[in-house]
């Protein structure tokens, strides 16, 4: 896998490309490494795994209680997991936010901030984010447990909220620098050997 550098492409999309190297294309959006209690505390069982095959989006931006802006919201982190979750509220809608945070680069701190960010409530006892989960997708589930994209995970606020990036942002972000409209890949189910 090789990273292109960050590219700054406005205030209001924290997103890095990668190329994939063709001997390293997934096959299937299956999760690994995940615990049977990760997976129970998440909604999901071994019976009923989470998969994200069809590269389903959808804009968190609007919803209300009203629709499904209290659906379950989930994550796996690399550092956290599965983590559940839900989306902040003000006034019974999700609510866009400013985030500020810093980072290293070349060992000197560099601060930014990013406009019309969306957060996620932990749920419970168990951090929804961690330091090592940037980049994470985070999917609202619907009552059928399907998985939608709703964005990438950037950071933790010191109340404990997640900041996430709105998918929207970044598949519209890149195609107006790439000059091309682009979606999330979709996986074509395979079947597996029973060996």
């Amino acid at each position: 896998m090789r990273r292109s550098n960050r590219s700054a492409l406005s205030e209001t999309v924290d997103a890095v490309l990668v190329r994939i190297d063709d001997a390293r294309v997934p096959r299937r959006g299956n999760y690994v490494n995940v615990t049977k209690d990760d997976l129970y505390f998440a909604g999901f069982s071994y019976q009923n795994f989470p998969t994200y095959n069809d590269g389903s989006t959808l804009d968190a931006r609007p919803l209300t209680v009203h629709d499904r802006a209290t659906d379950r919201v989930i994550k796996f982190g690399k550092e956290t997991g599965p983590r559940k979750g839900t989306l902040h509220l003000s006034s019974m809608a999700v609510k866009e936010d400013m985030y500020t945070g810093s980072v290293q680069l070349n060992g000197r701190p560099y601060g930014h901030t990013l406009k019309n960010q969306l957060q996620i409530d932990s749920y419970a006892s168990s951090t929804f984010f961690q330091a090592g989960d940037s980049g994470s997708a985070v999917f609202l589930v619907d009552k059928e447990n399907k998985l939608h994209c709703i964005g990438l995970a950037i950071g933790v606020m010191s109340d404990l909220t997640t900041v996430f990036t709105p998918i929207q942002n970044i598949l519209q972000g890149l195609g107006r620098q790439l000059g091309k409209t682009l979606e999330i890949k979709k996986f074509e189910l395979e079947k597996m050997d029973e060996s």
